[in-house]
């Protein structure tokens, strides 16, 4: 198995300088929670030369007043960059990365002036190569625990052949990204995978008055950032989370799937399955399979060939559809998820997550009608060692 681990290093402002990166959020909201998901020295979250080695991919939060400063302070070996191209990514309105493309030989160094200051921007190499056809599973993970994580990948090479995996690992406190490779090396069928450390903050959502704004901006980031390098040339990507395992209605893999989809993708609708009782959760995700006497629908997700049209035009903007502003002028789905695809079902699995509490099931609501589904438990031992 080829498995390693990197770190996006990326570009910050140190915090003496006087420069920031502003929001759009007005000024009266911005409360401690806003603070939270508000990096606002963050210029760049990784650079990674791109697979034919003639120039660099540069993945960022929205840049919004710091774009002029890196667009006039780039340097590459010291001199302005030429071929300087910049791409918006956008959800619900609102913008959620940029990512910025330019030309420059291997070897050279990259920096950014900025006031009499000047920031060296690190560089790595391409993933491209090492999953050039694969069938590959990409998620962002915070401390799930190492045995879901290894359930979640060998269902999914059990249901439908994945055979690479990309997880970032974003500032988890209860293991090291080291136990993270050792677990995914146990799982048969792995050809490829990678763990890589994101040290950034991860985002979330602003309520407001008549809006809400989104500010998911790092998995947006991530989403375009694996699109261009790590998955660039993948068969299909699957985008879900620990606690989704995607069940197969017939024997048709979810990656053959969207490569047969004409819009490049697919979406994949969800329902929340339980284990018997409140008490047993947390648990891993072989123990849900108990449901309601009706269905508690989850948002979907999706999987997509990364060199489908829309995929390439407006990014993978959102964790529920990989279509953008271009799906919406061409085939009028706006930012909405296509209709899921009836032969696959995301069992979304409630007590395999580390947000759960006691108090997080009884807000929501614990079904008192719960059956043991023996279809469900058949295709869950998938998951099992």
């Amino acid at each position: 198995m080829d498995i390693a681990k990197f770190t996006l290093r990326g570009m910050v402002i140190p915090e003496h300088l006087p420069f920031r990166r502003e929001s759009t959020i007005p000024e009266r909201y911005r409360d401690e929670r806003f603070h939270l998901l508000h990096e606002d020295r963050v210029v760049v979250y990784d650079a990674v030369r791109s697979a034919d080695g003639q120039g660099l991919i540069l993945t960022c939060p929205p840049l919004y007043n710091l774009w002029p400063a890196l667009r006039d302070g780039l340097r590459v070996d010291g001199k302005r960059p030429s071929g300087l191209r910049r791409h918006r990514i956008f959800r619900g309105g609102n913008q959620q990365s940029d990512q910025i493309i330019l030309r420059a030989p291997e070897g050279a160094g990259i920096t950014m002036l900025i006031g009499d200051h000047e920031l060296v921007l690190p560089v790595r190499a391409s993933e491209t190569d090492a999953f050039r056809g694969r069938r590959l599973l990409m998620t962002i993970s915070r401390n799930n625990d190492l045995d879901w994580i290894t359930e979640w990948v060998r269902f999914h090479v059990r249901a439908h052949g994945a055979d690479a995996v990309v997880l970032y690992d974003n500032n988890s406190d209860h293991y090291r990204p080291d136990d993270i490779v050792a677990s995914l090396a146990s799982v048969e069928g792995l050809a490829v995978a990678r763990v890589v450390e994101t040290p950034f903050a991860y985002g979330g959502d602003l309520e407001m008055p008549n809006r809400r704004n989104f500010a998911f901006r790092l998995q947006t980031a991530i989403f375009n950032l694996t699109r261009r390098d790590i998955a660039a040339e993948a068969r299909a990507v699957l985008n879900c989370d620990i606690d989704e395992l995607v069940i197969p209605k017939t024997q048709q893999s979810v990656f053959d799937a969207a490569c047969r989809a004409a819009l490049g993708g697919i979406t994949i609708g969800g329902i929340w399955v339980f284990p018997a009782t409140l008490d047993a959760a947390p648990c891993a995700q072989h123990h849900h399979v108990w449901r309601p006497a009706a269905d508690w629908r989850s948002a979907p997700k999706w999987c997509a060939r990364p060199s489908g049209i829309f995929s390439r035009l407006d990014g993978w903007n959102g964790p529920h559809a990989f279509g953008g502003r271009w799906m919406k002028w061409t085939v009028g789905l706006g930012e909405k998820a296509p209709p899921p695809h009836p032969g696959f079902q995301m069992a979304h699995c409630k007590g395999a997550s580390t947000a759960w509490k006691p108090g997080r099931f009884i807000q929501s609501g614990f079904p008192k009608d719960l059956t043991r589904d023996p279809d469900l438990e058949r295709v869950l031992n998938l998951a099992r060692p």
